[in-house]
């Protein structure tokens, strides 16, 4: 018969399989490994050099807090205050243009 035959791994490959399967590999693989403790640490530390050479710019100050602590509570007395009070807490809060309060 004038044919030759070929092997089963040149007829796969003749096709692109041998490629896909690559490359089906390639993709599963870190899915599979992404639990592993070393490919945390060598994503961190990726994202710590990324960090160093194109750092986010802050868009807003950090956070500020504002607690009412021992000394408040001698000032003005045990909670809860009066509303007029806190009326103007939130006021002078609001002064500062805060994005968010709650």
């Amino acid at each position: 018969m004038g044919r030759t035959s070929k092997s089963l791994w040149a007829k796969v490959n003749s096709r692109g399989v041998g490629h896909g399967l690559a490359l089906l590999a390639l993709l599963v693989v870190p899915i599979l490994w992404q639990d592993m403790p070393v490919v945390g640490a060598m994503r961190l530390a990726w994202l710590d050099g990324y960090q160093e050479l194109s750092p986010r710019e802050r868009h807003s100050a950090p956070a500020i807090i504002v607690a009412i602590d021992e000394v408040s509570l001698d000032r003005f007395g045990q909670w809860p205050w009066p509303r007029t009070l806190i009326a103007q807490l939130i006021d002078k809060l609001g002064a500062t243009r805060p994005r968010q309060s709650g």
